[in-house]
């Protein structure tokens, strides 16, 4: 079964890595501003400023670094690239478009389905996490199939394909 061809934006890519890593380390951003602000209202009210200091000088940074890291991997081409995707028994192959007249297609990248570590279906995409590193993703939106029996039939095979793996 071949989707249409589709490609996902790399903004819509990177919100979705960005929305798991701060699911994951939600106390990373709030434990320190938080800590502040007690300090603030038991100790001195300088301390809020460490706080307002925290949200807007350190954690825009490291959300920049999971950026980075993480939505500018080599693996992001699986989503950004215009593609179309295969369901085989084996795996998933993605089937590249040209980027120009003059330019061929990427070679297809084949993914086993015992790289795939987990599906989650979304109100928007069926999301393939890989593994080769937690916030390696493969995303494929809804708007990928032509008909929603299509996407029904889709979700069927992909679920009896990775619970045989």
């Amino acid at each position: 079964m071949t989707t249409e061809v589709y490609k996902v934006g790399p903004s819509v890519l990177a919100t979705y890595i960005m929305k798991q890593w701060c699911r994951r380390n939600w106390w990373i951003m709030a434990l320190p501003p938080a800590i502040c602000l007690v300090l603030a209202a038991a100790v001195d009210i300088k301390f809020l400023l460490i706080a307002l200091m925290m949200v807007f000088v350190v954690l825009p940074p490291m959300m920049i670094t999971v950026y980075f890291y993480h939505a500018l991997a080599p693996e992001a081409r699986m989503t950004v690239l215009s593609h179309r995707a295969e369901m085989t028994a084996d795996g998933l192959r993605l089937i590249y478009e040209p980027l120009a007249e003059d330019v061929p297609p990427r070679p297809d990248d084949i993914i086993a389905w015992s790289r795939v570590k987990a599906i989650k279906v979304t109100s928007q995409f069926i999301a393939y996490h890989l593994d080769t590193g937690k916030y390696c993703i493969l995303l494929i939106p809804h708007s990928a199939f032509k008909t929603p029996e299509e996407y029904g039939t889709w979700t069927a095979l992909q679920s009896q394909y990775f619970h045989n793996h």
